[in-house]
């Protein structure tokens, strides 16, 4: 697959609080669009390669790694000398390929990381066939150090064995897993507890299957407990294969995201809902109790309908204030055809959510002068503010002033989340050119133009309001997408450049990394395939106050002169940093991969954890400054706009008990919540402190029996109810 490498603008750092602007004005022929695969349609694809390579003659081969370096270029950035713990081995790549990121957990206070994979043959019993049915963690409970892991964890997370890749196939892929402190124990590493969820094919429904969570307790020999959820849930089938986001909080709580869609004969429709998973450890029953959250986008009817591309779930410290933040496209709020920012955000641990709202990273209608100029200063670090096309020619132009100017508009390809000590989220994100204004438009999202080039981003939110979102330039990506192992003819994976961001156990250092390749220090021996072989890059943050920062001075190259510098593919960082005596270290894998095996499904990948990913917490090591009030903001205006009609609903309704109520409170405070069955009697009654505004929040009434149901929210004199069925 050749790349197109785009040279042409010169990469914009944060500095100061402002972005530098493009070295001059640079002209470009129009290049195509090329369509976007989500991580959903990869998923899809990708699986239903390995079916069809299974249903061969499957041969499982160790893996042998293309070496692609061209000798040590040195190591003029990285301080640390790294090391590599060789982990277990998965039977393919689909561990790590458009994988939710978080398959590496972390725990400072514990001391502990654990990494969730699917098996390969080397975890399997003599005989066995079918190893990549089977989910294992591999664990350390010394800061990940050499030696130290405990590999497969002396048995299995999640299996099936009634796996059959034809007629039923139940194994786990693209597991994401947390540890978690039980809350009886907190203090107790053999008491925490690992939890993995991962998407399951049933193979029950011509489509795509369930939700597999499984989790233990680190103790030795302690159970396991799996459940499967799978998509055949009446009356619609429901697919649930789509989780993105993972978090825990420091009050116990797992939560997980992922995009409601509904499976018909032949066909998956998103159905504008995001379903919010919470799973809460109750000490009693040694069980994890969960409930679900809906939050919908509007859509009056258009067509293309509401799509998502990624969806992230992070909180804070305190375990309180979370946000939401998802790469979607509404065409009752978008201005133009491309993925842009929508969040909302938690102020009691996830009982209820706020609306969703747009933050827009493109030009819209009804701007002020103000905001123009917030998003010019920062668009400028990207492709620019606008474009004038001459013939066949686009040339990047500061004024949309005179004949033949168009705005440029952005899109999300992938993104991340995490939120600071003062509550502040911050989202880290890869964004490319989607398309011009009302010239060269595609027909609907989900297109990029990577010829002019892709950036990752940082954007800072304030708990108090979306409106005033800070967006900063932090690099200029090789390559918009890598190429996983040799990139021969015969092998197509690619992968977004994975943006990830973590932080410290207490939020006040941040770190942001992504996958790129040095072709300056490592050069590919491809010139075809310049980002086979990425090296991971980070770039840190010092939390001086609510909303003030510090910064490292440049991005830096963590593999670079490393054993495995031009060997790693791509891999995971947790969302938690481990501690240091000087700062912090990241909890972070690379992947190995094997020659390209051909039409078998078995092409195993190793995972290696980076020991020594050192980030010096000292102040001297920031030395850039910038703060949330700076230049560069991106101000909403889109509020005047209701994402929900102001109007008490339930849904699903009718359902199982587990239901998720959309209203609306004037003011904070306490509000009781009453359950009356058909005869009006009382059944259920709670109070919940609640913040005003737009809500949604989950309500388990699945003990109650089968029947008609009303539920009353009552908030001072203001009181309102609304009828459910339970069947």
């Amino acid at each position: 697959m050749k790349k197109l490498l785009f040279t042409g603008i010169v990469a914009s750092l944060i500095a100061g609080g402002s972005m530098a602007a493009n070295d001059g004005k640079k002209s470009f022929r129009i290049a195509p669009a090329k369509r976007m695969q989500t991580k959903s349609e990869l998923q899809k694809m990708y699986a239903e390669r390995e079916a069809k390579a299974a249903r061969g003659n499957v041969v499982e081969k160790p893996a042998v790694y293309s070496n692609k370096k061209s000798g040590n270029g040195g190591n003029q950035i990285q301080t640390n000398v790294l090391s590599f713990s060789d982990l277990g081995q998965s039977v393919n790549p689909f561990t790590s390929v458009t994988s939710g990121r978080n398959y590496v957990s972390a725990d400072a206070g514990l001391n502990t990381v654990a990494l969730f994979r699917r098996g390969s043959a080397a975890d399997a019993p003599s005989g066995q066939t079918g190893p990549g049915n089977k989910l294992y963690i591999d664990v350390s409970t010394k800061g990940g150090a050499d030696g130290s892991w405990r590999i497969g964890r002396g048995g299995r997370l999640y299996n099936n064995e009634l796996y059959n890749i034809i007629d039923n196939n139940h194994g786990p892929r693209y597991p994401q897993g947390v540890i978690c402190r039980n809350p009886s124990a907190p203090t107790d590493t053999n008491q925490a507890i690992a939890f993995a969820l991962t998407r399951v094919l049933d193979g029950t429904n011509d489509a795509w299957g369930g939700m597999g969570t499984a989790y233990r307790k680190l103790q030795s020999g302690s159970p396991t407990t799996q459940n499967l959820w799978s998509s055949m849930v009446d009356p619609v089938p429901v697919l649930h294969f789509r989780q993105y986001g993972f978090d825990q909080t420091s009050t116990g709580a797992v939560f997980a995201i992922e995009q409601e869609e509904q499976v018909s004969p032949g066909d998956v429709v998103f159905t504008d809902k995001i379903m919010v998973y919470k799973y809460v450890y109750n000490t009693s029953t040694s069980r994890f109790d969960s409930t679900v959250t809906f939050l919908q986008f509007v859509n009056s009817g258009q067509t293309p309908a509401t799509a998502v591309s990624d969806a992230q779930i992070a909180f804070g410290p305190d375990g309180q204030v979370g946000y939401i933040v998802i790469g979607g496209f509404n065409p009752d709020f978008n201005n133009a055809y491309a993925y842009t920012t929508y969040m909302a955000k938690t102020m009691d641990g996830g009982a209820t959510w706020s609306n969703l709202q747009l933050v827009n990273l493109n030009r819209t209608a009804d701007e002020v002068s103000v905001n123009l100029a917030g998003k010019h200063e920062f668009r400028q670090g990207l492709f620019g503010d606008y474009v004038r096309f001459t013939d066949s020619t686009v040339t990047s132009t500061d004024t949309n002033a005179g004949a033949g100017v168009h705005p440029v508009d952005y899109t999300i390809m992938d993104l991340d989340l995490t939120v600071d000590a003062f509550n502040h989220a911050h989202v880290f994100a890869t964004v490319c050119v989607a398309g011009f204004g009302d010239t060269l438009q595609v027909d609907g999202p989900g297109f990029y133009r990577p010829f002019y080039g892709s950036w990752n981003i940082h954007l800072t939110v304030p708990p108090t309001t979306f409106d005033s979102t800070r967006a900063t330039v932090v690099n200029q990506n090789t390559t918009l997408r890598g190429c996983w192992g040799d990139c021969a003819a015969t092998e197509n994976f690619q992968e977004f450049n994975r943006p990830h961001i973590s932080r410290s156990e207490n939020g006040n250092v941040i770190v942001m990394s992504w996958y790129d390749t040095d072709t300056t220090d490592n050069p590919q021996a491809d010139p075809d395939n310049l980002n086979s072989n990425p090296d991971l890059w980070v770039r840190a943050i010092r939390v001086v106050g609510p909303g003030t920062y510090s910064i490292t001075s440049q991005s830096r190259n963590m593999t670079k002169g490393s054993d495995n510098d031009g060997l790693a593919i791509l891999g995971s960082v947790a969302p938690r940093m481990l501690n240091t005596p000087t700062g912090h270290a990241l909890a972070s894998t690379i992947a190995l991969l094997s020659d390209f095996p051909g039409t078998t499904a078995a092409w195993p990948i190793t995972h290696l954890y980076v020991n020594n990913a050192n980030i010096a917490s000292s102040v001297d090591s920031f030395p850039l400054a910038y703060n949330q009030s700076g230049k560069g903001n991106l101000i909403v205006l889109d509020n005047n706009k209701q994402y929900y009609k102001n109007t008490f609903t339930i849904y699903p309704n009718p359902g199982k008990g587990m239901i998720s109520a959309k209203f609306a409170l004037d003011r904070a405070g306490a509000t009781q919540f009453r359950v009356f069955n058909h005869m009006g009697q009382l059944v259920e009654s709670s109070t919940k402190t609640l913040m005003a505004g737009n809500l949604n929040m989950a309500l388990d009434y699945r003990h109650l029996k089968s029947g008609i149901y009303f539920l009353n929210i009552q908030q001072g004199k203001n009181t309102m109810t609304q009828r459910f069925v339970i069947e």
